[in-house]
């Protein structure tokens, strides 16, 4: 997320030819200033479903405006169906594992709103966040 790194573009011929050699999982993103999130998800997981060994759907990018709205349970629900539906049209037989990763300052009932969206969504799990907007504690600690 964040739209930094080179994109599809970039991406797809190193997972085409196999530059990994563990197993090699691939960030859906929003692209930076980009308005249409379900359509650059979606558009990530179509590209990338059968070649990824796991896809994650990243929404927790603080330097990419508005994404982390997409954490909000009714919005995040919408996202999920776009990204499964995509991965389903274009891996049927053998869609990746799908991940989530989400921000590390959520309040206690965001937390609860995701998990129950993850649950209902069927996703294999989640991505354990490290990068929060806040550095408070961080300096409180020194």
């Amino acid at each position: 997320a964040g739209g930094r790194g080179a994109g599809t573009g970039a991406a797809r011929p190193m997972r085409l030819a196999g530059r990994s050699q563990g197993p090699g999982g691939v960030n859906l993103g929003q692209k930076a200033g980009r308005a249409e999130a379900l359509a650059d998800y979606a558009g990530g997981g179509r590209t990338f479903a059968g070649l990824a060994d796991y896809l994650v759907v990243n929404v927790s990018s603080p330097n990419t405006p508005g994404l982390r709205a997409l954490q909000s349970r009714d919005q995040l629900a919408g996202l999920l169906d776009a990204v499964k539906d995509a991965v389903a049209g274009a891996a049927p037989d053998n869609p990746p594992p799908l991940l989530l990763k989400v921000a590390p300052d959520l309040t206690e009932d965001d937390k609860r709103d995701i998990a129950e969206v993850a649950l209902e969504k069927n996703l294999d799990g989640p991505i354990a966040p490290n990068t929060k907007i806040g550095r408070a504690s961080c300096r409180e600690r020194a």
